[in-house]
């Protein structure tokens, strides 16, 4: 894969990502998928997925789009093991 990750949301009612690694979670109220920058949740209103290929790393949800969030874990835990060696 490797395309980098983009995301576009047309009028809070369209949003596609690329770079879409996994899908972790999907309801209506919210879709968490992990992407090349890290976790992304979606949090709306009545949304679904109208496309989702993990091969070529698209996800496309129409619904009410209330929030956007990423949550960058794992590189968290770089950042803090490095912390540590650094002022062991």
């Amino acid at each position: 894969m490797g395309t980098g990750h983009k995301i576009s949301l047309e009028d809070r009612e369209k949003l596609s990502l690329t770079g879409v690694t996994e899908v972790t979670e999907f309801n209506e109220d919210t879709i968490t998928a992990d992407t090349e920058k890290g976790a992304v949740t979606i949090k709306g209103d009545r949304m679904h997925v109208t496309r989702l290929d993990i091969e070529a790393g698209i996800l496309e949800i129409e619904g009410n789009i209330e929030s956007i969030e990423y949550s960058d874990t794992a590189a968290g835990k770089i950042s803090q093991s490095l912390l540590n060696r650094i002022f062991r």
